[in-house]
């Protein structure tokens, strides 16, 4: 992969990697390439939605910040709050939402044409129960009342068993990992993904997916409700932590699962060329390319850390 432009300083991100390549400056006689994580949006294809407490859009007292970009802020009910725990993926994680169950804590996001999903979708977070509850126990829930006629549920049932439900006008589709219950005390990530195409529900639990399939399922229809995470409409709440919640509005492979789950790998071989006023930037692309669709971002600016340009979509 090689990208020419003119530019001081460069950002690369890879699905969620970020790496600075900083090009010559008017007192430097060759390039360099850094490693940095800038505190900027990177536009992600499909992501609907991003919530976690220390992303590029970091959380404030009150506020859920949605960090994909399309304004999906949210805030923090019922004495929500965060706390110093949370998963390895990505790296820079150091908090995570904290909720209880008999608090009824959750996070409200209002309805939104980006949460209004009616086609492929996936829901993913990173989740620690804490708590073997006789309650149902909502991830991310969004649907109409009465009837559970349009939108979608992700949620752990009565028991720890992962459950994501697809809502259409005939009422709720739900497939079940059940009898393989989530663990309690640990971080696990799990995902639900929906096509469209194949008209299937496929639940993923750190990464693997479970055998049971819903097949035959319809669409979900327009839910018109507000999105909330950590519970339903009623009183099953998640008791414990959750983090990186997401939501696409694809179905993504199980190759795209596993990097929400392990994180993406780096590419390699990353160097900055400098050139008459321009800086070419070269790298071979990560292990994975051939099983994703990987993309890339660069972000331009003065010096690394402030960008001020963002091309997105580099193939």
């Amino acid at each position: 992969m090689i990208l020419r432009q003119r530019a001081a300083s460069w950002a690369l991100r890879v699905l969620g990697l970020l790496v600075a390549v900083a090009g010559l400056r008017p007192a430097e006689s060759s390039a360099r390439a850094l490693f940095q994580a800038p505190p900027l949006l990177v536009h992600v294809p499909n992501l609907a939605g991003y919530w976690c407490v220390d992303g590029p859009l970091p959380d404030t007292a009150t506020g859920a910040k949605d960090s994909s970009g399309n304004g999906n802020h949210g805030t923090y009910t019922g004495g929500a709050t965060t706390m110093a725990s949370a998963p390895t993926v990505p790296a820079s994680n150091t908090k995570s939402f904290a909720l209880t169950q008999s608090g009824r804590q959750y996070l409200s996001i209002p309805d939104s044409p980006s949460l209004s999903i009616t086609g492929s979708m996936t829901v993913a977070a990173w989740i620690r129960p804490t708590l073997d509850s006789t309650l149902q126990e909502g991830i991310v829930e969004k649907w109409d009342e009465p009837g559970v006629t349009g939108g979608y549920m992700f949620r752990l049932d009565a028991h720890e068993n992962l459950s994501f439900s697809i809502c259409s006008a005939a009422g709720p589709n739900e497939v079940s990992t059940s009898p393989r219950a989530v663990p309690l005390n640990v971080w696990t990530h799990v995902a639900g993904v929906y096509s469209q195409t194949a008209q299937t529900i496929t639940n993923y639990v750190n990464a693997s997916a479970d055998p049971s399939v819903g097949t035959g399922v319809a669409p979900p229809t327009d839910g018109s409700n507000v999105l909330q995470i950590g519970k339903d409409y009623g009183d099953n709440a998640f008791n414990g932590n959750l983090d990186e919640v997401r939501i696409y509005n694809k179905a993504l492979t199980a190759p795209e699962v596993a990097i929400l789950k392990n994180g993406q790998p780096a590419p390699t071989g990353l160097v900055a060329t400098p050139g008459t006023n321009e800086v070419q930037l070269s790298w071979t692309p990560p292990a994975n390319a051939a099983t994703v669709a990987v993309q890339y971002s660069v972000l331009r600016g003065p010096s690394a850390g402030a960008y001020d340009t963002i091309f997105n979509d580099v193939p």
